[in-house]
């Protein structure tokens, strides 16, 4: 027998399945994307917390210009298969590049995936994310110098609002094609795009519109969704949790 779970976020409504069975134990695992670190996520761990939903929050530095997807997903498979229950992945922004590969090497642990403003793996395999040479030819063109060094220095949009706690990140970590090891990604549980009202890069999460096996949900807010909407993005978060919990 089935229920739903249903939850309100902005304008949207999302169902939620459910299944009648014991709760078992969900852990959720916070991707911070480029030029930040796992501190982006204090106000998100700090509500789940109090509501009694358990976090991790891996720091993924990628300053060296040879670190790629590969060697930071390598990193948070470890993360996620070390916890010791089922896992609730949310990815904001670049690193859902990195959670997807991820996903595939720690695919047994991952309940469900929440990704926020990032590039969706749509496509099918084995070719899920491809290279991002648009960013690259724009690069070259506008930045030659980031280009040659390999490393891209954190926004100044990001360096005013967080200060010296911001770093470089290495452009292999934001820009290289994501390949899946281990096969198609399994078609359970249904991952959730996240889109919010007043950024630019909403319409990486629009995508998933329509698409077999994604949710999409808007939040009010900017793309900085930790810092504009972290009580809604908690709740959503909870919810999907919630819902693992039950599978």
């Amino acid at each position: 027998m089935n229920r739903r779970s249903v939850i309100l976020t902005g304008a949207t409504t999302l169902a939620l399945p459910r299944l009648l069975c014991a709760d078992a134990p969900v852990t959720v695992v916070l991707v911070h994307g480029a030029w930040v670190g796992n501190w982006y996520w204090q106000s998100v761990e700090a509500r789940l917390n109090a509501r009694g939903i358990a976090s991790r929050a891996p720091d993924l530095p990628a300053t060296d210009a040879a670190i790629g997807v590969n060697t930071l997903a390598d990193r948070l498979a470890q993360t996620i298969e070390a916890v010791g229950s089922a896992v609730v992945m949310v990815a904001h922004s670049a690193a859902v590049r990195i959670a997807t590969a991820a996903w595939d090497r720690a695919r047994s642990s991952v309940r469900s995936v929440v990704m926020i403003e990032g590039p969706l793996p749509l496509a099918p395999p084995p070719e899920v994310i491809p290279a991002d040479t648009r960013t690259l030819e724009y690069l070259i063109v506008k930045a030659p110098g980031i280009v040659d060094a390999g490393l891209w220095p954190a926004p100044a949009a990001l360096r005013a609002r967080y200060g010296d706690r911001v770093r470089p990140q290495s452009l292999a970590s934001l820009t290289s094609e994501v390949i899946l090891k281990n096969g198609p990604l399994p078609p359970e549980p249904t991952r959730y795009a996240v889109s919010m009202t007043d950024s630019p890069l909403a319409g990486l999460a629009r995508k998933a519109q329509g698409v077999p096996g994604w949710g999409h949900v808007t939040l009010s807010g900017t793309h900085d969704v930790a810092g504009s909407a972290p009580d809604a993005l908690t709740d959503l978060i909870a919810a999907v949790a919630d819902g693992a919990s039950q599978r």
